[in-house]
């Protein structure tokens, strides 16, 4: 698969998936037809349709995809610490205005990220949260409020910089607490907050480059860290985790005459040099902590590649645990077509994802070649599976747990293998040398 898509491909994959997933009936039932005749085939095709319509965490994937949106995230903190310059670090490009010689945010501003004409995120920017309500009263926290009921923020980062003094932290906790209290009293709504301490590349030894960290400032860091969870704590600020980054990117001109080009020009600059840290690790406690249709919509908005990997190993879960689920079925030997038929679903899926439309057939060459043996040593293969149900006349369900098991097993290494062909475009030869180093890990595993 190309490491480069544009957001229209990926969206015709997307609608390729659901286009597969309204058509599961008529794949379901061509993935049985194609197997040898067995007791209840029929019966066992309508129930695992009924199992993959209704397993709620497909259903809920695919409500996912349907209804995913940008997310939305309000910045909050004292001024000068850096939430502008935190904008750009998350957007990747340079959206926010930034001084180099004095703050930039005078009043509550609204940004959209875009890519390629489309909104990937939106961000609620405010001037120092803190010194506006203490200095204009009720007043402002009013307006503040206001902007966050229209803006509707999926979760809050408040920012820091690393090297702030004490009271300072503790003032502005107490009104981000204030503040979140009286907007879950009015609205119902308790939005999470991350806590970011920003600019850690001016902690001393400062170091703008993140090659240039050493092993000390790291520790001072960590220091400074464990110091806004004391004063966090003690403020009775809820919060999910604190989390240290540098946003700094340096342009190839100064801030200012940056924020004197036009917006396109300004969108598609490049960096002269990129000295974030950390970012990595933000964006994945922000997308822990965001609702599962902005989540989607954040998976999406970044690397679209990442994203459509992670949908494919979702998959490969799922599918995984209903076969798990067919395995626990008391009835020797009836399990492994059913099984091989839910593996053609999955494998069609995947494919779907990676932008190919696989057919049933095809879907189903590929299991046998991955598993480098054919039909009929795929079936041997799985006849141990089978016996292990046998244990259930010396131990009530002991062999059940076991088939289920090696279901779970068998079924997640072809999902990889099918990951590792449509999605991350390896040769057939890597691919069954793989599924084979998995497949003799699993039998040792299970014996």
């Amino acid at each position: 698969m190309s490491e480069k898509i544009t957001n229209e491909e990926l969206k015709k994959r997307l609608q390729n998936i659901k286009n597969v997933y309204t058509a599961l009936s008529d794949i379901i039932n061509e993935s049985f037809n194609r197997l040898p005749d067995f007791k209840g085939k029929d019966d066992f095709a309508k129930m695992i349709l009924e199992k993959a319509l209704n397993d709620k965490k497909l259903k809920k994937l695919f409500d996912e995809i349907d209804n995913n949106r940008p997310p939305r995230f309000m910045l909050v903190g004292h001024t000068g610490a850096g939430k502008s310059s935190l904008i750009n670090a998350l957007c990747d490009s340079y959206v926010a205005k930034v001084s180099d010689n004095m703050s930039e945010t005078q009043v509550t501003e609204s940004y959209k990220c875009k890519r390629e004409g489309e909104t990937i995120l939106e961000l609620l920017d405010t001037r120092g949260t803190a010194e506006s309500i203490v200095g204009s009263g009720t007043s402002a926290e009013n307006e503040l409020i206001a902007s966050m009921k229209v803006f509707n923020p999926d979760l809050i980062l408040f920012v820091n910089p690393g090297e702030v003094r004490d009271e300072s932290i503790n003032r502005d906790a107490r009104e981000i607490k204030n503040l979140c209290k009286k907007y879950k009293k009015e609205t119902g709504v308790d939005i999470p907050l991350i806590a970011v301490m920003n600019k850690v590349d001016i902690i001393s030894p400062t170091a703008s480059s993140p090659s240039d960290y050493t092993e000390e400032k790291i520790e001072i860091i960590y220091e400074n860290v464990e110091r806004f969870k004391d004063i966090f704590d003690s403020e009775g600020l809820e919060y999910k985790e604190i989390i240290p980054v540098s946003s700094n990117i340096i342009w190839t001109v100064t801030n200012e005459k940056m924020a004197e080009l036009d917006e396109e020009t300004r969108l598609n600059a490049s960096p002269r040099k990129d000295c974030r840290w950390n970012i990595d690790k933000l964006w994945k406690t922000i997308e822990a902590n965001l609702p599962d249709e902005a989540a989607m919509g954040l998976a999406l908005a970044q690397k679209i590649t990442t994203a459509i990997k992670t949908l494919a190993k979702r998959f490969v879960l799922i599918f995984s645990e209903i076969s798990a689920g067919v395995a626990l079925m008391p009835i020797p030997f009836a399990d492994m077509p059913i099984l091989f038929g839910l593996q053609t679903v999955m494998v069609v899926l995947i494919a779907a994802l990676s932008g190919e439309k696989l057919s049933v057939k095809a879907a189903q060459k590929f299991l046998i070649d991955a598993s480098g043996i054919g039909i009929i040593g795929f079936l041997a293969k799985a006849t141990a599976q089978q016996l292990a149900k046998t244990l259930n006349a010396v131990v009530p369900g002991s062999g059940s747990a076991t088939s289920s098991a090696i279901a779970f097993g068998g079924t997640k290494i072809m999902g990889e293998a099918a990951i590792m062909r449509y999605i991350n475009a390896e040769s057939m030869s890597n691919v069954k040398k793989e599924t084979k180093r998995k497949g003799t890990e699993l039998k040792e595993q299970e014996t």
